[in-house]
Protein backbone atom coordinates (compact mmCIF):
# COMPACT_ATOMS: atom_id res chain seq x y z
CA UNK A 1 0.00 0.00 0.00
CA UNK A 2 1.55 3.68 -1.17
CA UNK A 3 1.00 7.28 0.07
CA UNK A 4 1.57 9.89 -2.69
CA UNK A 5 1.67 12.73 -1.19
CA UNK A 6 1.39 15.83 -4.09
CA UNK A 7 2.07 19.79 -4.39
CA UNK A 8 1.26 21.46 -7.64
CA UNK A 9 3.01 24.39 -9.19
CA UNK A 10 1.37 27.78 -9.04
CA UNK A 11 0.86 27.30 -13.07
CA UNK A 12 -1.76 24.46 -12.38
CA UNK A 13 -3.36 27.07 -10.05
CA UNK A 14 -3.46 29.26 -13.24
CA UNK A 15 -5.61 26.60 -15.00
CA UNK A 16 -7.66 25.76 -12.66
CA UNK A 17 -8.83 29.37 -12.10
CA UNK A 18 -9.94 29.42 -15.64
CA UNK A 19 -13.17 27.72 -14.25
CA UNK A 20 -14.04 30.84 -12.15
CA UNK A 21 -16.36 31.40 -15.41
CA UNK A 22 -18.43 28.62 -13.88
CA UNK A 23 -20.72 29.13 -11.26
CA UNK A 24 -19.65 28.99 -7.54
CA UNK A 25 -20.75 25.40 -7.06
CA UNK A 26 -19.91 24.03 -10.34
CA UNK A 27 -16.25 25.85 -9.68
CA UNK A 28 -15.86 23.54 -6.47
CA UNK A 29 -16.75 19.84 -8.35
CA UNK A 30 -15.01 21.03 -11.57
CA UNK A 31 -11.49 22.52 -9.73
CA UNK A 32 -11.22 19.03 -7.42
CA UNK A 33 -11.64 17.10 -10.29
CA UNK A 34 -9.35 18.97 -12.48
CA UNK A 35 -6.71 18.69 -9.55
CA UNK A 36 -6.92 14.82 -9.57
CA UNK A 37 -6.24 14.61 -13.52
CA UNK A 38 -3.62 17.56 -13.52
CA UNK A 39 -1.35 14.31 -11.70
CA UNK A 40 -1.53 12.55 -15.10
CA UNK A 41 1.24 13.43 -17.57
CA UNK A 42 -0.88 13.79 -20.49
CA UNK A 43 -2.20 16.39 -19.58
CA UNK A 44 -1.30 20.44 -21.06
CA UNK A 45 0.12 21.39 -17.96
CA UNK A 46 3.14 19.79 -15.39
CA UNK A 47 3.03 18.72 -12.35
CA UNK A 48 5.39 18.42 -9.19
CA UNK A 49 5.31 15.29 -7.19
CA UNK A 50 7.59 14.76 -4.37
CA UNK A 51 8.15 13.45 -0.52
CA UNK A 52 5.69 16.12 1.17
CA UNK A 53 5.15 14.02 4.73
CA UNK A 54 6.40 10.51 6.58
CA UNK A 55 4.25 8.78 8.92
CA UNK A 56 5.00 9.91 12.11
CA UNK A 57 5.45 6.79 14.76
CA UNK A 58 5.34 9.26 17.49
CA UNK A 59 1.34 9.02 16.83
CA UNK A 60 1.30 5.10 15.93
CA UNK A 61 -0.88 2.54 17.86
CA UNK A 62 2.01 -0.04 19.44
CA UNK A 63 0.46 -2.81 16.60
CA UNK A 64 1.84 -0.36 14.03
CA UNK A 65 5.00 -1.29 12.94
CA UNK A 66 7.03 1.30 11.16
CA UNK A 67 10.41 0.73 8.85
CA UNK A 68 13.62 2.39 9.55
CA UNK A 69 13.53 4.58 6.45
CA UNK A 70 9.71 5.74 7.89
CA UNK A 71 8.48 4.85 4.11
CA UNK A 72 6.54 1.92 5.05
CA UNK A 73 4.02 1.23 7.68
CA UNK A 74 2.64 -2.53 8.45
CA UNK A 75 -0.05 -4.02 10.95
CA UNK A 76 1.69 -6.60 13.06
CA UNK A 77 0.12 -9.72 15.16
CA UNK A 78 1.61 -8.30 18.45
CA UNK A 79 2.05 -5.02 20.03
CA UNK A 80 5.52 -3.13 19.75
CA UNK A 81 7.54 -1.83 22.35
CA UNK A 82 6.80 1.88 22.21
CA UNK A 83 7.09 5.09 24.51
CA UNK A 84 3.73 6.54 25.82
CA UNK A 85 3.36 9.90 24.28
CA UNK A 86 -0.06 12.16 24.10
CA UNK A 87 0.26 11.78 20.40
CA UNK A 88 0.04 8.11 20.20
CA UNK A 89 -3.14 6.12 19.21
CA UNK A 90 -3.35 3.62 22.06
CA UNK A 91 -6.94 1.56 21.58
CA UNK A 92 -7.22 1.57 17.88
CA UNK A 93 -4.58 0.96 14.81
CA UNK A 94 -4.08 4.28 13.66
CA UNK A 95 -1.11 6.72 12.44
CA UNK A 96 -0.67 10.23 11.14
CA UNK A 97 0.88 11.75 8.53
CA UNK A 98 3.33 14.04 10.62
CA UNK A 99 3.15 16.95 7.41
CA UNK A 100 -0.50 19.10 8.79
CA UNK A 101 -2.03 21.46 6.98
CA UNK A 102 -3.90 25.11 8.06
CA UNK A 103 -4.10 26.79 4.45
CA UNK A 104 -4.24 26.25 1.20
CA UNK A 105 -4.69 23.25 -1.11
CA UNK A 106 -2.97 19.86 -1.09
CA UNK A 107 -3.81 16.50 -2.67
CA UNK A 108 -2.16 13.03 -2.00
CA UNK A 109 -3.02 9.08 -2.76
CA UNK A 110 -3.50 6.36 -0.80
CA UNK A 111 -2.52 2.79 -2.34
CA UNK A 112 -4.89 0.15 -0.77
CA UNK A 113 -4.36 -2.20 -2.86
CA UNK A 114 -5.78 -5.74 -2.09
CA UNK A 115 -6.79 -5.16 1.52
CA UNK A 116 -9.87 -6.04 2.88
CA UNK A 117 -10.61 -3.12 5.65
CA UNK A 118 -8.94 0.36 5.99
CA UNK A 119 -9.91 4.13 7.08
CA UNK A 120 -8.40 7.41 5.32
CA UNK A 121 -8.55 11.07 5.56
CA UNK A 122 -7.98 13.85 7.09
CA UNK A 123 -8.35 14.85 10.93
CA UNK A 124 -7.87 17.88 13.27
CA UNK A 125 -4.65 17.80 15.30
CA UNK A 126 -6.38 18.09 18.62
CA UNK A 127 -8.35 15.11 18.09
CA UNK A 128 -8.42 12.53 21.13
CA UNK A 129 -6.00 9.61 20.59
CA UNK A 130 -6.27 7.58 23.57
CA UNK A 131 -9.23 5.21 24.09
CA UNK A 132 -12.38 4.79 22.48
CA UNK A 133 -13.94 7.47 20.33
CA UNK A 134 -16.15 8.00 17.86
CA UNK A 135 -14.90 8.97 14.29
CA UNK A 136 -17.07 11.61 12.71
CA UNK A 137 -16.90 15.49 11.37
CA UNK A 138 -18.07 16.32 15.14
CA UNK A 139 -15.09 14.67 16.61
CA UNK A 140 -12.68 16.18 13.91
CA UNK A 141 -12.16 13.30 11.54
CA UNK A 142 -13.43 13.62 7.92
CA UNK A 143 -12.44 10.10 6.26
CA UNK A 144 -13.79 7.17 3.98
CA UNK A 145 -13.16 3.26 4.83
CA UNK A 146 -13.91 -0.11 3.27
CA UNK A 147 -15.65 -2.55 5.92
CA UNK A 148 -14.52 -6.54 5.72
CA UNK A 149 -17.65 -6.75 4.49
CA UNK A 150 -17.25 -5.01 1.23
CA UNK A 151 -19.03 -2.12 1.83
CA UNK A 152 -17.59 1.20 1.71
CA UNK A 153 -18.79 4.32 4.26
CA UNK A 154 -18.31 7.97 4.80
CA UNK A 155 -17.94 8.43 8.20
CA UNK A 156 -20.55 10.81 8.93
CA UNK A 157 -22.73 10.98 11.85
CA UNK A 158 -24.76 8.48 11.07
CA UNK A 159 -22.27 6.94 8.56
CA UNK A 160 -23.07 7.06 4.83
CA UNK A 161 -23.18 4.17 2.69
CA UNK A 162 -21.48 4.60 -0.68
CA UNK A 163 -22.32 2.54 -3.82
CA UNK A 164 -19.26 2.26 -5.81
CA UNK A 165 -18.82 0.52 -9.34
CA UNK A 166 -15.89 -1.24 -8.74
CA UNK A 167 -13.11 -1.95 -5.81
CA UNK A 168 -10.68 0.95 -5.43
CA UNK A 169 -7.16 0.27 -5.41
CA UNK A 170 -6.28 3.67 -4.94
CA UNK A 171 -7.72 6.00 -2.95
CA UNK A 172 -7.07 10.52 -4.02
CA UNK A 173 -7.88 12.84 -1.29
CA UNK A 174 -8.38 15.95 -2.26
CA UNK A 175 -8.34 19.39 0.66
CA UNK A 176 -9.30 22.50 0.19
CA UNK A 177 -8.36 24.02 3.74
CA UNK A 178 -10.12 27.18 3.29
CA UNK A 179 -13.47 26.47 1.30
CA UNK A 180 -13.58 23.97 3.77
CA UNK A 181 -13.93 21.00 2.16
CA UNK A 182 -12.36 17.45 1.48
CA UNK A 183 -13.48 14.93 -1.48
CA UNK A 184 -12.36 11.47 -2.09
CA UNK A 185 -11.61 9.82 -5.91
CA UNK A 186 -11.15 6.45 -7.55
CA UNK A 187 -7.64 7.85 -8.26
CA UNK A 188 -7.41 5.16 -11.32
CA UNK A 189 -10.27 6.56 -12.76
CA UNK A 190 -10.50 10.12 -11.20
CA UNK A 191 -13.87 8.91 -10.58
CA UNK A 192 -15.87 11.33 -7.47
CA UNK A 193 -16.74 9.15 -4.51
CA UNK A 194 -17.51 11.41 -1.69
CA UNK A 195 -16.88 15.30 -0.39
CA UNK A 196 -17.62 16.53 3.14
CA UNK A 197 -17.63 19.86 3.45
CA UNK A 198 -17.13 21.95 6.66
CA UNK A 199 -14.93 24.87 8.41
CA UNK A 200 -11.61 24.35 9.38
CA UNK A 201 -9.84 25.72 12.43
CA UNK A 202 -7.53 23.79 13.70
CA UNK A 203 -4.24 22.36 12.01
CA UNK A 204 -4.97 18.65 9.68
CA UNK A 205 -2.69 15.93 9.38
CA UNK A 206 -3.48 12.87 6.81
CA UNK A 207 -4.76 10.33 8.61
CA UNK A 208 -4.70 6.34 8.08
CA UNK A 209 -5.65 3.37 9.75
CA UNK A 210 -4.96 -0.26 8.11
CA UNK A 211 -8.43 -1.95 9.77
CA UNK A 212 -8.26 -4.93 12.26
CA UNK A 213 -6.27 -8.45 11.21
CA UNK A 214 -9.07 -10.53 10.34
CA UNK A 215 -7.39 -13.22 10.96
CA UNK A 216 -4.17 -12.62 8.67
CA UNK A 217 -6.20 -11.60 5.47
CA UNK A 218 -5.56 -7.97 6.01
CA UNK A 219 -1.80 -7.46 6.76
CA UNK A 220 -0.58 -5.77 3.77
CA UNK A 221 1.48 -2.55 4.86
CA UNK A 222 1.66 1.08 3.51
CA UNK A 223 4.81 3.64 2.58
CA UNK A 224 4.80 6.73 1.73
CA UNK A 225 6.22 7.42 -1.87
CA UNK A 226 7.09 10.68 -3.79
CA UNK A 227 8.11 11.59 -7.47
CA UNK A 228 8.21 14.30 -9.73
CA UNK A 229 6.38 14.39 -13.37
CA UNK A 230 6.64 16.63 -15.42
CA UNK A 231 5.03 17.01 -19.20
Amino acid sequence: MNFYFIYTHSYVYESINLLYSLSLAKFRIHSSERFVRARRPSQPWSVLWRRVTKPCAKTAHPALSVSEDRKQVRHTDKLQEVSENPKRFDRVPNILAKESFSSGRCYWEVEVGEKIEWNLGIVRQSINRKGKFTVCPANGFWTLGLKASGQYLAYTSPVTHLALDHRTKRVGVFLDYSEGRVSFYCAESGAHIYTFDDKFTDRLHPFFSPGRLHGGKNLDGCCWLGRRLTR
